[in-house]
């Protein structure tokens, strides 16, 4: 266990997540790079050049843009922040879907093409992939997990609208 808790802290360990975003982003493959810290509120949040926060790095890969301004996008983290992916889409502009915490602020009308993801049953954001080299052998090992029914519903569901 200490071994791989020191992999995690020298970003020896590689993880994969994929998740289902309200908004398109504007590229289809980027990097988002900024600090994190925490609000006044104690949220996290993306900091000001001028604020003290840890600095964040989530490379990003757009999967699928669906016909109602949503999105399904591969992630890999470079750095490690709590809340990183979600405090970076949503500063982005695309909230992760199912996201009360982050997405709170964004208005919500029957107008709206992208309310109706907002009442996700859960959030839509699965860790997928986990790299990291055994603990005794050294040999490098990756794991996968099959994306979750609720999630794979979903998806059918952003892919049925018009």
């Amino acid at each position: 266990q200490n071994i791989l808790s020191q992999q995690f802290q020298q970003h020896v360990t590689k993880r994969s997540y994929r998740c289902l975003c309200q908004g398109q982003p504007n590229k289809d493959r980027d990097t988002l790079v900024g600090s994190i810290g925490r609000g006044n509120d104690g949220r996290r949040r993306a900091m000001h050049a001028e604020e003290e926060g840890k600095s964040a790095i989530t490379h990003f890969e757009v999967a699928h843009r669906f016909n109602n301004n949503c999105s399904e996008i591969n992630l890999r983290l470079e750095t490690g922040r709590t809340h990183q992916i979600r405090v970076h889409l949503a500063g982005s502009g695309c909230p992760i879907i199912g996201d009360e915490v982050y997405n709170k602020g964004r208005k919500r009308s029957k107008d709206d093409p992208g309310a109706a993801p907002m009442r996700a049953p859960r959030l839509m954001l699965h860790a997928y992939r986990l790299a990291f080299d055994h603990p005794r052998t050294g040999k490098r090992m990756s794991v996968e997990a099959e994306l979750p029914e609720i999630y794979t519903r979903y998806q059918k569901k952003l892919q049925a609208a018009k």
